[in-house]
């Protein structure tokens, strides 16, 4: 769970009484989101970084890592040995194969560049630009390089979920779009 700027491990494993189990304070901005992958917790903050928190062990949480994302990063999704982070740079594909080291592989940038939020699907990435410009689909089957799949004038767009055959993209007006 993000909370400001910390990290805060919940143990939920008796649903009626969740508990503290540990946290990690000064994650060098406000956290905007968080994606798991075996025993890391990969975190974005608006400061323009991704932060990589060893969590193997949940009393005692630990930073091992900072990649620096140049802009404002608000979104993450991750795959295999890639996390896909939007920021106001456009979308960065980055190399977790070594947690202690990310290293950016890609950059795919929208009209705008202005990515917030972005859903694995697959080989595509389902991601928002918040300037006006829309919805875009990229396929992702080659990390390194990431291609325009198609792309949807949603306008002013936050967030995006797909589920089959369909990306729901919240909007002023929230919208649902086919994607096949």
């Amino acid at each position: 769970v993000g909370q400001g700027n910390k990290l805060v491990i919940v143990n939920v494993s008796n649903p009626a009484s969740p508990t503290l189990a540990g946290q990690k304070g000064d994650l060098g901005g406000t956290v905007w989101d968080i994606a798991i992958s075996g025993n890391y917790a990969y975190i974005v903050t608006g400061m323009g970084a991704l932060k990589v928190v060893n969590i193997s062990n949940p009393a005692s949480p630990a930073i091992i890592a900072s990649h620096d994302t140049r802009g404002s990063a608000e979104g993450i999704a991750i795959s295999g040995n890639y996390a896909y982070v939007t920021d106001n740079i456009g979308l960065l594909v980055i190399n977790i194969s070594n947690p202690a080291a990310p290293t950016r592989t890609a950059t795919f940038s929208t009209p705008t560049s202005y990515t917030t939020s972005v859903v694995l699907s697959g080989n595509y990435a389902y991601v928002v630009d918040a300037l006006g410009s829309g919805f875009y689909i990229i396929n992702i089957s080659n990390p390194a390089s990431p291609t325009l799949a198609g792309s949807y004038s949603s306008g002013w767009s936050a967030d995006v979920a797909v589920n089959g055959a369909y990306a729901h993209v919240l909007t002023w007006g929230s919208q649902v779009v086919n994607v096949l």
